[in-house]
């Protein structure tokens, strides 16, 4: 097989493909009409007027932007997992430790939304106000609202109108706050029992 070696490809004429079979070292200058198969690898910037189609895996590590660019427009982080969410009281926690270990989040940006259940739990020694501590994210401002279901387990007031979740600037641990009708915010207590003990609840909130 013989070698052709040259300093630059000038533009030609008509059609055709140019095929390469090992790797093409160096800079490309110009414009590629057509298809790319195999492993593309660059650190210019590149524009594709056409549909982008990859069946492996797309690394950004400083963001994809959408729509009309910029800061705001800058996706930089998306994250799934899981983590240990505890059950407990402001002024006691229960006996046995009431945890969820494979309690579950999404971090799209600077948004975390945690989903999290307790299913027939013992909160016998708990007491105070209900919180859950162990948000896998720090809180970067004051967020409330979500929802939660509970069970038994939990005291409201009579005239309870509204209930809803709560997470302090710079902390990791949801309260519960339920908002009565003649006065106004008051703290969802437990009421502590050996069973039957149940809460499921989705909270988001802002982080950095």
């Amino acid at each position: 097989m013989s070698t052709i070696k040259v300093d630059t490809i000038q533009t030609r004429t008509g059609s055709g493909n140019i095929t390469a079979s090992n790797t093409i070292a160096g800079n490309l200058t110009g414009n590629v009409t057509g298809n790319v198969t195999g492993d593309l690898t660059g650190t210019g910037n590149s524009t594709i007027a056409g549909t982008l189609t990859t069946t492996g895996v797309i690394t950004a590590s400083s963001g994809v932007t959408i729509g009309s660019g910029g800061d705001s427009n800058t996706l930089d982080d998306y994250e799934e997992g899981t983590f240990t969410a505890t059950l407990g009281g402001t002024t006691g926690n229960p006996t046995t430790p009431v945890t969820q270990t494979d309690a579950k989040y999404t971090k799209i940006g600077n948004r975390v939304k945690v989903y999290i259940r307790y299913g027939n739990v013992s909160t016998v020694g708990a007491s105070g106000a209900v919180q859950v501590t162990g948000m896998p994210f720090t809180a970067s401002e004051t967020c409330a609202g979500g929802s939660f279901m509970s069970h038994t387990r939990y005291s409201l007031n009579a005239s309870a109108s509204n209930t809803c979740v709560y997470i302090a600037n710079a902390s990791t641990t949801l309260k519960f706050y339920q908002s009565l009708n003649t006065s106004g915010w008051a703290t969802m207590n437990h009421s502590a029992g050996s069973s039957a003990g149940y809460m499921y609840l989705s909270f988001e909130y802002l982080t950095v």
